[in-house]
């Protein structure tokens, strides 16, 4: 089972620009990249089983309901009943109590505004509080709960740390250690490399892929999903993504990366870990 959760929806609506209507090509991409994640993860839900949850463990996923919230919840009912009813004022009385005890209410604030006035739960007041909410505190949610979309100026911090164990989705450039078509181990970056095994001398700065089965790679980047794990072993890569499968389409953010990327940077990279660096000596000459 699973508890009740937004269908893949973002904060990136709050960045909008009210004049035009319309937002930036890169919240475009992400917003629409979490709705097509959480569709996937509800296929996999319902043809395999994948992301169910235990009934105590969606119980305990569901929103904490104090006796103030069911209060104000009660009387909203009672208050729309009433107006419904020919009594529009001891409705009002109860509605407006309802949102006292629970101001933080997006849908009830909602719903009472388009029974002054219909369309105004989207225009000028409700912008006003999106508006109050601050631009700084949009966060990058999971677009479903078991996917996990990481980015990566992600790694190295807490959130990439705490997601171990995790299902995760992220994109990037492979880089495999001969010329291939497709591979089933390989290195991801969040640019390509200037030459074949060419890698940053950062371990925090890869991620090392294993596949359980040949993955097509092309030229440009990829977005894969994977079971995410966080390694303790200095002479490794920090990060690695297990039971990788390829998902279709790369975000904006990542095709520009390597627009970006175009000038050689073998002056900043250096050998790799020694899990790999052993593998690159051994590479025949070209």
């Amino acid at each position: 089972m699973r508890p009740p959760e937004t269908a893949g929806s973002t904060d990136h609506f709050r960045r909008m620009d009210l004049k035009t209507r319309t937002m930036s090509p890169e919240d475009q991409a992400e917003r629409l990249a979490a709705r097509q994640a959480y569709l996937d993860a509800v296929r996999a839900w319902v043809t395999t089983g994948k992301h169910a949850l235990p009934a105590d463990q969606a119980r305990a996923a569901l929103p904490k309901v104090t006796p103030e919230i069911a209060e104000a919840r009660a009387r909203f009912r009672l208050g729309v009943w009433l107006r419904d009813n020919g009594r529009a004022s001891e409705g009002d009385r109860q509605m407006d109590a309802a949102s006292g005890l629970h101001p933080q209410s997006w849908s009830m604030w909602r719903q009472a505004a388009d029974l002054d006035e219909v369309g105004k739960a989207s225009g000028p007041d409700f912008w006003k509080r999106v508006q109050a909410l601050g631009i700084g505190r949009i966060i990058r949610r999971p677009s479903s709960r078991g996917l996990m979309r990481l980015h990566w100026n992600d790694l190295g911090t807490p959130r990439a740390e705490k997601a171990d164990g995790n299902t995760v989705e992220l994109s990037g450039f492979p880089l495999t250690m001969l010329p291939t078509s497709s591979a089933d181990h390989f290195l991801m970056m969040a640019e390509p490399g200037c030459c074949q095994g060419c890698v940053p001398a950062n371990r925090l700065a890869v991620i090392e892929i294993f596949a359980d089965r040949p993955l097509k790679l092309g030229n440009g980047p990829v977005r894969v999903t994977g079971t995410w794990q966080v390694l303790s072993d200095p002479d490794g890569w920090r990060y690695q993504l297990h039971g990788a499968a390829l998902k279709a389409g790369v975000t904006r953010r990542a095709l520009m990366a390597r627009a970006l990327s175009s000038a050689c940077r073998c002056l900043h990279w250096r050998k790799p870990p020694t899990a790999w660096r052993s593998i690159f000596t051994a590479m025949p000459a070209t």
